[in-house]
């Protein structure tokens, strides 16, 4: 939070996906060679929109989040992310709830419920 709240929301990004990039490339380097960059503009500009609004914004907002308000507030947020994707892709796309599917999404609220019951736990005065 302290970085969040000092630098410019744009500058950690940046810095965030800069640095973050080199190891990627590197494990990707074979795939990328060997793929085959001729696609339509339509494959393009839907990869343009999964990068800039699955990744790009989401980490602008977490960051903006994580200058105003608490960590463990925003973290809440990013954890419920996956929950509302499955939602959303089964309601708009017609995708199948799986078992594993439903095994994921009680495993994240599980971990949330002991996040914030243990918060409370901790934040109760000591006899």
């Amino acid at each position: 939070r302290p970085i969040a709240s000092k630098y410019p929301i744009a500058s950690v990004v940046a810095l965030l996906f800069r640095y973050g990039s080199i190891p990627i490339v590197m494990v990707s380097l074979p795939a990328l060679l060997a793929f085959d960059y001729r696609a339509s503009a339509a494959a393009w500009a839907s990869l343009a929109a999964v990068v800039l609004f699955c990744t790009v914004i989401p980490y602008f907002l977490n960051f903006w989040a994580l200058s105003h308000t608490d960590a463990s507030r925003v973290a809440f947020y990013v954890f419920l992310q996956p929950l509302v994707t499955t939602a959303l892709a089964i309601l708009l796309l017609g995708e199948g709830l799986t078992k594993r599917t439903v095994a994921a999404g009680g495993l994240i609220l599980a971990g949330l419920a002991v996040s914030a019951i243990r918060g409370r736990l901790l934040r109760r005065p000591v006899p």
